[in-house]
């Protein structure tokens, strides 16, 4: 739509990469132990491991599989950074995290992904509108699920309220 013909087969490989920018989310967050002890260094490996892993993910499916590899490589090496960053974490200060929570919103992002993975459709603005549906019903199936409850609504609406109030 926006771009050269050469590229619009690119749109296939955004949702495995959406769902590697979660992980490399989860990274950030699950390093917030190591940051609390001021022992950032054991980022390194969490770090350098993955970046290696990715390499030779690529050098072995870029030739079968082009950017689908790449894009898997990518996933994939996010995913293990996030596991070793939140292993490192742990042996310097446990933070209970809601695990039930973060599995059950992986699990709905993974499954409107999915979704819309397989969706083709060749009418631009009924896929447009399909995905704009499928943003809605993830947000409502987590708000049915009572993620966030009503406490973490509040705070959430009360902090971008403050926030927004400090940007006049």
């Amino acid at each position: 739509l926006m771009t050269a013909s050469d590229f619009h087969e690119a749109y296939s490989v955004i949702p495995i990469l959406s769902l590697g920018f979660v992980f490399n989310g989860c990274y950030t967050i699950l390093a917030i132990g190591m940051g609390l002890k001021k022992q950032n260094f054991m980022l390194f490996p969490a770090t350098v491991i993955p970046a290696i892993v990715n390499l030779i993910l690529n050098y072995y499916l870029i030739p079968d599989f082009g950017m689908h590899g790449a894009a898997w490589a990518t996933l994939l090496s996010y995913l293990l950074m996030a596991g070793l960053t939140w292993l490192a974490s742990e042996r310097v200060h446990h933070i209970d995290y809601e695990w039930k929570k973060i599995i059950i919103i992986l699990a709905v992002t993974a499954g409107i992904l999915l979704i819309n993975w397989y969706l083709n459709i060749a009418i631009i603005y009924i896929t447009i509108l399909i995905k704009l549906c499928l943003s809605a019903l993830y947000f409502l199936i987590l708000r049915l699920l009572n993620i966030p409850n009503k406490v973490e609504y509040k705070l959430f609406v009360d902090t971008l309220v403050r926030a927004l109030g400090r940007n006049k």
